[in-house]
């Protein structure tokens, strides 16, 4: 079977840019939004986005640490009160 002619003709287009050389979904600092080149890192923009980022995140750690102990300490009073309780009752 012979190709499609109309394949033959078809010339493959490249992909536009905005008329300020931004790509459509470029990457930006995770941290301040700013746009980031090819010569940094893939997340932030600076040292200083950087530290910031990760004192983000070691905030996040320990609040969702806090949180676990706050979960297990409300189980473990619950436990020694239901314990007292079933001490207290001679029945």
């Amino acid at each position: 079977m012979p190709p499609d002619d109309t394949m033959l003709h078809v010339r493959p287009r490249a992909v536009q840019t905005a008329a300020d050389g931004t790509v459509v979904g470029s990457r930006a600092c995770e941290v301040c939004g700013t746009a980031l080149t090819g010569r940094e890192s893939q997340q932030t923009c600076s040292d200083r986005c950087r530290a910031r980022r990760w004192r983000m995140r070691q905030a996040r750690r320990g609040h969702h640490r806090d949180n676990e102990l706050r979960v297990l300490a409300l189980a473990a009073r619950q436990a020694i009160e239901a314990l007292e309780r079933r001490l207290e009752d001679p029945t």
